[in-house]
């Protein structure tokens, strides 16, 4: 039997694991070396150093901070809460690989549109139109548009005088009564353009988490979650 000779490992795979061992061991605290110098110190191209630094990332090692550099993930930081979607719960704590330290909530009344209609599958009188955005150390880490027919509010119970009563509603008296949810997921290069009030964080893209929730045949709300997508983590399980 003739053997073949073994494949050469690739440069970035090396780097890639040096690099593992390095942060396993402790030698960074928590935040790497910049490009430059660990290309230096490493004796790589930068290139190649960032082919393995993706490695990393793919591995929810590190994360990258635009413009400020690769952080070490820390486990008490990481969403240990978060569960793979096929559970009909708020899609954002399934999927967002952080915790969040507080929130901001803000609505308006609309009039039905075309649009609405389109999501709605019917007409309504009104419709609530209400931006939600989640921080940790005060920046922004997710961004949620909601739109509920108008009839949904007297199903939820919800005072649209309580800020908190709204929030609650959305985050999980929602999940409680709804009997289907259909996702959509995309890629949105919406980046920081998606809101005029609040400033998301520094991504150009992020992963589009498109809900709608049922009640019975009636949809009774439609969510549009926008997660950077550098704290995306999207679990599916399949059998």
């Amino acid at each position: 039997m003739i053997l073949k000779k073994t494949a050469k490992i690739p440069l970035y795979v090396k780097t890639y694991e040096s690099l593992f061992d390095k942060i396993k061991s402790g030698e960074f605290k928590n935040q790497l070396p910049s490009e430059t110098d660990l290309s230096a110190q490493l004796k790589v191209s930068r290139t190649t150093l960032r082919q393995a630094l993706a490695l990393l990332q793919d591995d929810g090692l590190i994360k990258n901070l635009h413009g400020i550099g690769n952080f070490i993930v820390n486990p008490n930081d990481i969403n240990n809460t978060a569960t793979t979607l096929e559970k009909v719960s708020n899609p954002l704590y399934q999927t967002h690989s952080e915790t969040f330290d507080d929130h901001d909530i803000s609505f308006k009344l609309v009039l039905d549109s075309e649009y609405t209609k389109d999501i709605f599958h019917q007409r309504s009188s009104a419709v609530v139109s209400c931006e939600r955005c989640y921080f940790k150390k005060k920046k922004s880490l997710a961004f949620v548009f909601t739109f509920l027919p108008i009839n949904s509010i007297d199903l939820l119970n919800i005072d649209l005088n309580d800020k908190d009563s709204l929030f609650n509603a959305l985050e999980h008296d929602i999940y409680k009564i709804c009997t289907k949810s259909d996702l959509e997921i995309k890629i949105s290069n919406a980046g920081t353009t998606i809101t005029q009030k609040y400033k998301m964080f520094d991504s150009n893209q992020c992963v589009l988490i498109m809900e709608t929730l049922y009640k019975d045949d009636k949809v009774i709300c439609h969510n549009k979650f926008y997660i950077p997508k550098q704290f995306a983590n999207i679990k599916i399980s399949r059998k």
